[in-house]
């Protein structure tokens, strides 16, 4: 046994208060996985559906950002010396509550929103909190609801570019003959879709948006004439106009 004179070295200090925070990262888990009952529905012993899996999990999320919001806010000052193992800590806390996020998220059915407010929680912490940003359980967090996100973009852009079809639809030119010069680079109405072709043609370094450039290619370096002539079929075929050729 040590006195109480001599110091204690700070190789064991910090892997004292190590253990400690691992302890309690395992400790707390435990007691709000206790109170949402997520290792009940988990366990097989009685039958739970998967959108109560899901609503249980949800609210432990919400539980797991409230208690890691308290911790930084009450016990970040005291940690001062040793932020690095309260990082740790709260990345221990996620890995726990990731394997039971893992195991929830695979019993739901596919090509379902219902588990998009989970990401949206979670995300919305961790996106600003500077310790975690982008750590282990954000990138895991990430992966996971990537293909999900990805949908809801397209989704979302899909659905913004059809209403502005729909308006422009609604808005036919007056007095003006109805040419392929009109609809590629005058129509009010596909302006949204010419904004984009401009934009792709300015990635293969074409800054000419004329007719010679958008039917042939005109003046185009060989190797990029092909890819013009399938950007113009594209805003034909997406503005509805290719079959008025």
């Amino acid at each position: 046994m040590k006195d109480i004179v001599t110091p204690v070295p700070p190789d064991e200090v910090r892997g004292m208060i190590k253990k400690c925070l691992e302890n309690a990262a395992l400790l707390n888990y435990t007691r709000l996985s206790a109170e949402t009952r997520i290792e009940d529905d988990l366990s097989g012993e009685n039958a739970v559906s998967a959108s109560k899996k899901l609503d249980d999990l949800i609210h432990l999320a919400e539980l797991c950002v409230d208690l890691l919001q308290q911790n930084e806010e009450h016990h970040a000052e005291a940690f001062a010396w040793f932020s690095d193992l309260l990082v740790e800590h709260a990345e221990i806390f996620w890995s726990l509550f990731a394997v039971d996020m893992d195991q929830v998220l695979a019993e739901q059915p596919p090509d379902t929103w219902d588990s998009f407010p989970l990401f949206q929680i979670l995300n919305d912490y961790l996106r600003t909190d500077d310790n975690l940003k982008n750590g282990r359980f954000h990138q895991h967090l990430r992966e996971t609801f990537a293909p999900m996100v990805v949908r809801y973009v397209d989704l979302m852009e899909s659905s913004i570019a059809q209403s502005i079809h729909k308006g422009f639809e609604k808005e036919r030119c007056r007095n003006v003959s109805e040419t392929i010069e009109h609809f590629l680079l005058q129509c009010p109405r596909f302006y949204s879709h010419r904004v984009v072709l401009h934009t792709q043609l300015l990635a293969l370094n074409v800054a000419t948006c004329d007719l010679p450039t958008l039917l042939a290619a005109a003046g185009v370096h060989p190797s990029r004439q092909h890819a013009v002539i399938r950007l113009t079929c594209a805003f034909l075929r997406k503005t509805g106009q290719l079959q008025c050729l």
